[in-house]
């Protein structure tokens, strides 16, 4: 989850036992400002730790171009 302040702008999930990236989702007002990529690099972080070398994902398209930037 991240934070600005008091107000939640970001949130991520992953399904390790499915090797599955659930969703990386960012308020609209912090969007192109890096959030997104740091919630996602955690997100890698955290599969690895688990044991989890790869993750797929369903993706929307208003997220695909996200994705395809961060090489997913």
């Amino acid at each position: 989850m991240a934070r600005q302040g008091d107000k939640v702008v970001g949130f991520g999930s992953i399904v390790p036992k499915h090797s599955e990236l659930q969703a990386v989702y960012v308020h609209p007002r912090v969007g192109r400002t890096g959030v997104g990529t740091r919630i996602l690099g955690i997100l890698e972080d955290l599969a690895l730790s688990l044991g989890v070398e790869r993750l797929q994902i369903d993706a929307s398209l208003n997220a695909e171009t996200f994705y395809v930037k961060q090489g997913v």
